[in-house]
């Protein structure tokens, strides 16, 4: 990364990155899909992804990865910002495409962590056998949809584990 940007700041330019999420497989394809429904009561999405190749360490660092269990602080600044920023955007992303208002986004409680079954070698670095190879977040959200309907909310859960996880 710290190439990218120093390469930006020579050039007097910006860098934009974009992948299938945000803007698509949580919000896009179900919004898409409601189409065809004639009452939805809640829309539950599962999201999984295996970021084995991810090559930004700080990124898998931040979430955990690699790390004992006493070492991670789930109440750090970093890993709270991956919990109730990032996570949760695609649930308020879809009820905007369906005219939902939220009254609220919550997260479904703790965080869950996967280990490692044997020593790993992913894009970000080595992960030894026992440490913390993957991690899974819901969050739900709930509102109104139009002057007097009830919406009884969407629900994302996001797991991200890598190959070899127990």
């Amino acid at each position: 990364m710290a190439r990218l940007e120093a390469a930006c700041a020579q050039g007097g330019s910006t860098l934009f990155g974009a992948g299938i999420d945000p803007g698509f497989v949580a919000d896009r394809v179900p919004a898409l899909l409601s189409g065809m429904a004639a009452e939805i009561d809640q829309i539950r999405i599962t999201e999984t992804y295996d970021p084995s190749r991810h090559p930004v360490a700080e990124f898998m660092l931040t979430l955990g990865f690699g790390k004992e269990v006493g070492e991670l602080n789930p109440n750090s600044a970093d890993l709270r910002y991956w919990a109730e920023r990032f996570f949760p955007a695609p649930v308020d992303k879809l009820a905007r495409r369906l005219g939902v208002s939220l009254d609220k986004i919550e997260l479904g409680g703790d965080i869950e962590f996967a280990f490692a079954t044997k020593d790993l070698e992913i894009g970000a670095g080595k992960l030894r056998k026992g440490t913390i190879s993957g991690l899974k977040t819901s969050t739900s959200g709930t509102g109104t949809a139009g002057p007097s309907s009830d919406c009884g909310g969407s629900t994302t859960s996001n797991a991200l584990a890598c190959p070899s996880t127990g």
